[in-house]
């Protein structure tokens, strides 16, 4: 069974596959259901539990009759690393203490331009940090542009991309149906940036084309 639903103000159709093959246990717990009504109704929590919990922006996807079809295998996010919407004044003033240049995405904010701003952060048991930021704005009703990019040195190749990523999937979730990028991506390619022009990349919201085996790749130690 195919449920077809739309995610927040995302422009894409999406499928969430639903096996059938025993109706006499719930889809979401594992456990036996009594009636049709009980499994109907832990399917809805158990879409609810993976949408509220970034499916959309993790799975996988394939193209099926105009849909596209949300599945395993999950995007391979890189291990102690998160990202995280810049969404208070707070979380801005940590990344500035950080030392990152964030004059661009804060007057985008004043403008009213910005459409996107997610900061990246490291953690381990001894230690926490801010490594990176990106930013996007309008270009057209239906056109991101990623506009700021900063990450610490050194940072790997696997965690720019979960950034760039979380960045492209918020402006997605806002109504956007293309990002482009004058700016540098690292292995921008797995994600599906593409050249567009003399310096701008595009990029698809849809993220298609992006490359699963590539980014797992990137994700282990080794990955550059």
């Amino acid at each position: 069974m195919l449920v077809r639903f739309r995610w927040r103000r995302n422009p894409h159709p999406y499928v969430f596959p639903v096996p059938l093959e025993d109706l006499a246990v719930s889809p979401w717990t594992g456990e036996p259901v009594r009636s049709a009504g009980k499994w109907a109704a832990d399917l809805g929590g158990l879409l609810e539990e993976e949408l509220l919990t970034g499916y959309v922006a993790s799975a996988s996807r394939a193209l099926v009759d105009g849909r596209i079809e949300l599945r395993e295998p999950m995007w391979p996010w890189q291990r102690q690393f998160d990202v995280m919407e810049v969404g208070s004044a707070m979380s801005a003033e940590a990344l500035a203490h950080a030392g990152f240049d964030l004059a661009l995405p804060r007057r985008l904010r004043a403008e009213e331009t910005l459409l996107s701003w997610d900061a990246l952060s490291h953690s381990n048991k001894r230690s926490f940090g801010w490594v990176g930021n990106a930013a996007t704005c309008w270009q057209d009703a239906s056109t991101a542009r990623l506009v700021h990019l900063e990450t610490a040195p050194d940072l790997p190749a696997g965690a720019i991309l979960d950034l760039v990523r979380a960045a492209v999937c918020e402006a997605a979730d806002r109504g956007a149906t293309v990002v482009l990028s004058d700016l540098p991506v690292p292995h921008g390619a797995v994600l599906g940036f593409r050249r567009a022009g003399e310096a701008a990349e595009r990029l698809d919201t849809d993220l298609l084309v992006q490359d699963l085996d590539a980014a797992a790749a990137l994700a282990q130690p080794s990955g550059r």
